[in-house]
């Protein structure tokens, strides 16, 4: 199942959504914005630096290789807000790739295609907006991935797009993060079993098993830890905020993880 922003809105990632998101992004007044600017940036970061780096940690102790990280920002824009960010996306380094109008049945999108790559990282940001919307507002979604270990550095370049970009908006984006990871050898091999794989969650992560899916070479389990801020919520109404996934790879004989926060952002 699929999660799309508008049809073709994602185009350059498949966004996998079987529950629904209730996230809060707090009050909008003045007084608590400018409060939110000196105090929250802190809070922002570390509310997707924490679990991540934690899923990081758990992967570092396991028979798997960590091949890519990927941090998730998706939001709106108003009009004044796109133009500032025009300016500093400029200042940044970032080039704009790609600026077209599309029609997707007969109703007109405007995209822009922004790119940077930094430090052995790379930043994607794709912007759209209806020409006849009324007030002009842009949605975005902002992707940095890249293979460098989750330290100080990671942590700072974190806090940098969060002070940059994020933490002046009217409204906060949501957040999410992805981690892969591949080992040699089947699924079921008593090294990667579905058992060892919910205590990667219960032991490990200290998350409630929520929901699990286990078929021949897959196996997909959703939990709830705690001591995360973001929560999603199933169709049951059952807490969720991480989601790990397995798959074999007869061909190749390995095992690709993949484990998200709050969910998966991608095909897996």
């Amino acid at each position: 199942m699929r999660l799309s922003w508008g049809e073709g809105i994602l185009g350059f990632m498949a966004l996998v959504l079987p529950f629904v998101f209730l996230l809060v992004w707090g009050p909008h007044s003045h007084i608590e914005a400018l409060t939110r600017t000196i105090q929250g940036n802190d809070h922002l970061v570390d509310t997707i630096a924490r679990p991540t780096q934690e899923m990081a940690d758990m992967l570092a102790g396991k028979p798997v290789t960590i091949t890519q990280w990927t941090v998730y920002w998706r939001g709106t824009l108003t009009a004044q807000e796109e133009e500032e960010w025009r300016t500093r996306l400029t200042q940044t380094g970032f080039s704009l790739q790609q600026n077209r109008a599309d029609e997707v049945h007969g109703h007109p999108l405007l995209r822009e295609h922004w790119t940077k790559s930094e430090n052995g990282s790379i930043h994607r940001l794709q912007v759209i907006k209806d020409p006849h919307e009324t007030p002009q507002a842009a949605k975005y979604i902002y992707v940095w991935s890249g293979t460098a270990n989750l330290d100080q550095l990671w942590l700072d370049e974190l806090r940098a797009i969060t002070q940059t970009f994020f933490i002046h908006l009217k409204h906060f984006p949501e957040s999410f993060s992805c981690l892969e990871a591949i080992t040699h050898g089947r699924l079921k091999d008593g090294l990667l079993g579905q058992r060892e794989l919910k205590q990667w969650l219960t032991n490990d992560l200290q998350a409630d098993l929520v929901h699990e899916l286990v078929e021949d070479r897959f196996v997909s389990l959703n939990g709830y830890v705690p001591s995360w801020d973001h929560v999603l919520y199933s169709a049951n109404q059952e807490k969720i905020n991480v989601h790990l996934s397995a798959r074999y790879n007869a061909l190749q004989d390995t095992t690709r993880i993949t484990i998200g926060y709050p969910l998966i952002l991608k095909t897996y």
